[in-house]
């Protein structure tokens, strides 16, 4: 064990309806709004608005990718839709990229 970092899988984000090849499934994922009340980072909400407007420029889908390839394949785990790991990272680009296209998952107030 010793210092090794503990390996957790990595599961595509929340499934909707059972699948993420449900037409409209990142779509519907962005959409969601985030509760930041009880994240680590909760009490910075107020500043996510301009922290968004900085990053969403430097973000897009080839960056997604790129992080996703440093992700080790056996934290990738098979789900509905995306059976391997190469589908995962792909639905996670997918929903990411839903993610950017949207301020929607912004909490409420913080919406510039």
């Amino acid at each position: 064990m010793g210092d090794r970092p503990r390996r957790r899988a990595v599961l595509p984000p929340r499934l909707v309806g059972g699948s993420l090849l449900k037409p409209g499934a990142p779509e519907r994922f962005a959409a969601q709004p985030w509760d930041p009340s009880d994240h680590v980072l909760g009490e910075h909400a107020a500043g996510l608005s301009a922290a968004d407007e900085r990053i969403r420029a430097r973000l897009d889908e080839s960056v997604f990718a790129e992080v996703l390839d440093e992700v080790p394949d056996e934290w990738l785990e098979p789900v509905p839709g995306a059976e391997t790991p190469a589908a995962v990272r792909a639905a996670y680009v997918s929903f990411l990229a839903a993610r950017l296209e949207t301020r929607q998952w912004l909490p409420v107030g913080v919406v510039a």
